[in-house]
């Protein structure tokens, strides 16, 4: 049995190298994300594989998408091959995102961002169990700013536990999953909007946000 979850970690190691981020660390112990992997993978796979090859994605999947919808409090996993459309895979509840709608505009005011995001880190020592960095700021905040990049915050995270200020807080077992999950994908991104603009507009007072608000619609167009 051992020897079957260390060759099933294989994979998971060649995706999850040069990607561990520490920042949001934790105080006690030190453990890699390969050791995370040879914990959590075998049920990650046995939980997701059957459901991507019913969908005809083979496994690993090429591309991860997820889906986060601050005023539903959801994030939609969803995935696909090399070529076709995308999947869901599941849907899992937000315990936690501080804020409300609009987009996070600097360090400190408690929102969470609004935005196309890339995953960029994977961070095994957290103080939320574990954490995926969400790549704020990204270009879009940066244009948009009117203070200084420095001032504009960062350390952005989808993590474990119930309580977040700024990120998005979806539960020790959920993190573990999408952890996992994340590990194997190297095209992966999430999408942040103020609610499920596929069902409905969100109005926003500033021209920027309502531009950004129709951007993000049509990419979520593409998820259905």
């Amino acid at each position: 049995m051992a020897r079957a979850v260390r060759a099933m970690a294989i994979p998971f190691a060649a995706a999850a190298i040069g990607v561990a981020w520490f920042a949001h660390a934790s105080a006690s112990g030190q453990r890699t994300v390969n050791e995370v992997i040879e914990q959590h993978g075998p049920r990650v796979r046995a939980e997701y594989e059957a459901r991507c090859r019913s969908k005809g994605i083979p496994w690993p999947p090429e591309k991860l998408r997820l889906l986060a919808f601050k005023e539903e409090r959801v994030l939609e996993v969803w995935a696909a091959g090399p070529t076709g459309g995308y999947f869901n895979l599941e849907t899992i509840r937000i315990f936690g995102a501080s804020g409300g709608p609009g987009p996070k505009r600097r360090e400190g005011d408690c929102q969470v961002p609004e935005g196309d995001y890339g995953l960029t880190g994977l961070n095994p020592n957290s103080r939320f169990h574990l954490s995926i960095r969400v790549d704020y700021p990204n270009e879009d905040d940066v244009a948009r700013s009117t203070i200084p990049l420095r001032e504009m915050g960062g350390d952005i995270f989808v993590h474990g536990g119930k309580a977040s200020i700024g990120c998005l807080a979806v539960g020790d077992q959920r993190i573990e999953e999408l952890f996992c999950l994340a590990a194997l994908v190297k095209d992966r991104r999430i999408l942040i909007a103020p609610a499920d603009l596929r069902r409905r507009t969100v109005p926003a007072a500033d021209p920027a946000v309502t531009d950004l608000y129709s951007r993000l619609a049509l990419k979520l167009a593409a998820f259905r």
